[in-house]
């Protein structure tokens, strides 16, 4: 893989500050940033392209990159050092929450990474109506790569050799340098996404609106609920601000999304932090239809039921179905209610 190699390099490259404003550690991480983006931007091969002859012969354990996934983030954002000082007994009203600056660039080399990667799944290139088994093989092999506990079994393969392909070509560095809600952006540009009518809250009006609730107050353990998730990108900006952050939705691509997306930037929103994360999934997904207060959100949400079924898999977001209709397989907000005549 590639990740191992980049965050070797960008170590190599480190070179401690002087002096700054900002605190040592702060500082730090900028430069370790700022490297490990010069070399990915001076790969040559990029995004690498995958030897198809190569072959696993035996598939790595769940959670496999986790590890280097916590070793790299600490390094670029620090986000999962601090979670883990919570969870050893930091008390958090005393710990200022890491802050990530969310990119809104939509040609980053993250996204061509992810671009080349769904292609080496199969066949298909990924904008086409024949891809959305490679989305969902690509976030549940994600998902087992990173150890949820909803994907404890690789995922099975599209086509032959996909995961070795995969193996070769995501680089999670990448993901962790431009930091965004790049595979919501690839889900509304694909053929199924574009025809569904879903179109994720632009970056920068999730900022705004995250600003606009939770700027100069400290929210840390206030509660933020989005009942309508999609693929969390409301709540990766609200994770500058709290810890206590909870979110549901009817489409199970969504919910993968937004919880890859917590994973690399919201550990909080994955592993959550308190016990009132613990409660009954069913009540808290009832709890967050009853308050959904938009005339889009109720529509979004009118008749249905939490999922016990497939609860495990999404775990801690929560999963709702329709009582009287089969499961919307992609779109979200927009499209259901471009269905409905609305």
């Amino acid at each position: 893989m590639l990740c191992s190699q980049l965050l070797t390099l960008a170590k190599e490259n480190h070179v401690l500050p002087n002096e700054s404003n900002l605190s040592r550690k702060d500082e730090e991480r900028r430069q370790f940033m700022a490297v490990l983006r010069e070399r990915i931007l001076k790969e040559k091969d990029w995004p690498r392209k995958p030897d198809r002859n190569f072959r696993m012969n035996e598939l790595p354990p769940p959670g496999w990159l986790l590890p280097t996934l916590i070793e790299c983030e600490s390094a670029c954002w620090g986000r999962w050092d601090h979670w883990a000082g919570l969870a050893g007994g930091k008390n958090a009203g005393e710990e200022i929450i890491p802050r990530i600056e969310f990119d809104p660039d939509r040609n980053n080399p993250a996204r061509r990474m992810h671009e080349n990667a769904l292609d080496s799944i199969s066949g298909a290139g990924w904008r086409g109506w024949g891809s959305w088994e490679n989305f969902n093989y690509y976030l549940d092999w994600l998902l087992y790569a990173f150890g949820h506990q909803g994907q404890k079994e690789a995922p099975s393969e599209p086509e032959s050799g996909a995961f070795a392909r995969l193996y070769q070509t995501f680089c999670l560095e990448a993901m962790l340098a431009w930091p965004a809600d790049i595979l919501g952006d690839l889900l509304a540009d694909n053929a199924h996404g574009r025809a569904r009518g879903f179109y994720p809250t632009p970056h920068s009006v999730s900022e705004m609106m995250a600003r606009m609730l939770m700027d100069g107050e400290d929210c840390r353990m206030k509660t933020v609920c989005d009942p309508c998730l999609g693929t969390g990108r409301l709540l990766l900006h609200a994770s500058n601000y709290s810890y206590r952050l909870y979110g549901q939705d009817i489409d199970s691509t969504v919910i993968r999304v937004a919880l890859v997306n917590g994973y690399c930037f919201a550990p909080w929103l994955v592993r959550p932090l308190f016990e009132d994360s613990r409660q009954s999934s069913a009540t808290m997904s009832d709890a967050m239809t009853t308050q959904a207060n938009t005339p889009q959100s109720q529509e979004y949400l009118n008749n249905t039921e939490h999922d016990t079924d497939q609860q495990y898999r999404f775990e801690p977001i929560k999963k709702r179905r329709r009582k009287d209709e089969p499961e919307i397989a992609q779109g979200l907000l927009f499209g259901h209610l471009k269905e409905r005549g609305h």
